[in-house]
């Protein structure tokens, strides 16, 4: 998967990481299935996001998402147990999460990431945050 999301930066992207959440706002247009939806049209964003916590292993071999909290206007969520921490796996879940948030109808969204294992933190931290 690293290599993957790295080639695909360098080539099409200018190489610096840049292209990763675009990637995963991507891969939610693309690959959100219609029953999620509807979901998200019926404001159910929590209920989504924690689903999308669950099947973590079904998309990624190591490390885990748990969703800290969400409610009507925030998602706030962690990678964690990655064994090499790098921005292919954690950036692509961040601009996933955005799209995720637009799809439901959300206005004003904005995404931060609160801690980073590759700047030394213990996991990888994202809160999102809507209108």
């Amino acid at each position: 998967h690293r290599r993957l999301v790295e080639a695909i930066d360098r080539v099409v992207g200018t190489g610096d990481g840049s292209l990763y959440p675009v990637l995963g706002r991507h891969s939610c247009e693309r690959n959100l299935t219609t029953i999620y939806r509807l979901f998200l049209r019926a404001g159910a964003m929590n209920f989504m996001i924690r689903r999308v916590a669950q099947g973590w292993k079904l998309h990624y071999d190591e490390g885990q998402m748990a969703v800290l909290d969400s409610d009507r206007r925030t998602v706030h969520l962690t990678i964690a147990d990655v064994p090499e921490p790098h921005p292919t796996h954690c950036m692509p879940v961040f601009g996933w999460l955005g799209r995720a948030a637009e799809l439901a109808g959300y206005t004003n969204v904005c995404g931060r990431v609160v801690r980073c294992r590759r700047r030394g933190d213990d996991v990888c931290e994202f809160r999102y945050e809507w209108d």
